[in-house]
């Protein structure tokens, strides 16, 4: 609510103002970084205050879980596609209070890679049902009549 409330205050042109005192750790022409104060870790388990390494891979997160088992919690945000597998072995993922993402570790695990998966079938589905919407509007489409002009008896066509 502090940040709708904001919005309307005329003295403050920007939320970077309100809360920002400290200098930038990078920033450039288009976008700064603040370090965060008292943030959660990226990864821990979530009976442990224990912060394990999470490192970011192009579009995939690596937790290092040092051989542990429990429920995993990373500080990202789940959605639909979202996929953990512990080397060959798909796990399961789901949602914690805050939205973020949650894993049951198996045992013995040294590694959990999440992942952004297309769900590939439901864009088929979709593909599909698309071209033939537009194969059934182009079928139902009315016909235009040919159009005769009358020429007038004694004129020359042509």
């Amino acid at each position: 609510h502090i940040l709708e409330d904001l919005r309307f205050v005329p003295h403050i042109t920007s939320i970077e103002t309100a809360f920002r005192k400290d200098t930038p750790v990078f920033q450039n022409s288009e976008i700064a970084v603040y370090r965060v104060a008292d943030a959660e870790p990226m990864a821990r388990f979530d009976s442990s205050a224990a912060v394990l390494e999470a490192r970011i891979i192009g579009s995939d997160v690596v937790v290092n879980t040092q051989g542990q088992s429990g429920k995993l919690v990373l500080n990202y945000l789940s959605r639909l596609g979202m996929v953990a597998y512990a080397g060959d072995r798909q796990l399961r993922t789901t949602a914690d209070p805050f939205g973020r993402i949650a894993i049951e570790v198996p045992e013995h695990t040294n590694a959990i890679r999440v992942t952004y998966e297309i769900e590939w079938t439901y864009c088929a589905v979709t593909g599909l049902l698309m071209v033939l919407a537009g194969v059934l509007l182009q079928w139902a489409r009315p016909i235009p009549a040919r159009v005769r002009i009358p020429v007038p008896v004694g004129a020359q066509i042509g």
